[in-house]
Order: structure tokens, then sequence, then C-alpha cells
């Protein structure tokens, strides 16, 4: 498994498969937006995670594709920073929730496939597996 196919595993496991993204061209301002409502409200999700993929792209830049103790450590961080971020982002409930669940199981993605390629790697202190504080719920 390379440093690409990790992060395409952890990317598209929060984005539910029948998704869709609607967009809307505004030729007269040459503007193209996403139109985000209640019936296409996962077009919010395929945004969040094309901008997660982003920031894991830049953070392990550096790296090599083939798979480190250092490329998972810096995966996992960025994946607690960019989610700690949506966090505390949000005013609504049901979407901080949302956000952790995700980081939760991204996080036992990750395990999963340091312990399938046989890697050890140390976390970082993580509130959102670990017992989380009452103020990220």
């Amino acid at each position: 498994m390379t440093k690409n196919e990790i992060i395409e595993a952890l990317v598209c496991m929060t984005v539910p498969p029948v998704a869709q993204l609607v967009q809307h061209d505004l030729p007269n301002m040459g503007l193209h937006v996403t139109h985000i409502t209640r019936s296409n409200a996962d077009g919010l999700k395929i945004r969040m995670a094309e901008m997660f993929a982003a920031q894991l792209a830049s953070d392990t830049s550096g790296l090599s594709e083939e798979p480190s103790q250092t490329l998972l450590e810096r995966i996992h961080r960025t994946t607690l920073e960019f989610n700690q971020m949506m966090v505390l982002g949000s005013t609504k409930l049901i979407i901080r929730r949302g956000v952790v669940d995700d980081h939760r199981r991204m996080i036992a993605r990750l395990r999963q496939i340091a312990t399938e390629l046989c890697i050890v790697y140390k976390e970082p202190v993580d509130p959102f597996v670990d017992p989380p504080p009452v103020e990220y719920l």
C-alpha cells in the first residue's frame, strides 16, 4: 500500500457511496459554485473530503511513497488537526458529533493499515479517540 493509497482509503471512508456534488455555473459572475441543500447535504461531505485530501497531500508531500512510521505519524496528526478545526468551526452539535465519529473510524482504519503493514508508530495524544472531553461533543 502506497502513501496515496493510504490517504485515499481514509478520505473515501467519510463520503457516503450515494453522495452527489451539485454545482452551478454563474457565467455572468464567472463563478462555479457548489450548491448544498437539505436534499444533497452529502455534497458537503464531498467538499470536506477534498479539503482533507489536499491537506494530507500537502503535509506528506516531502515523504516517500513507501509507508513508514513517520508517514503514519504525520497522517494521524494531520487527521487530528483537520478534524479539530472542523469541530471548532461548527456551531451544530450534530455536525461536531459526525466529525468525531468519522475521525474515530479513520483512526481505526489507520491502525488497521499499520497492523497490516507491520508498522508501529507513535500516536499523538488524540482527544477524539481517547475518552473525549465534554467540549468536543
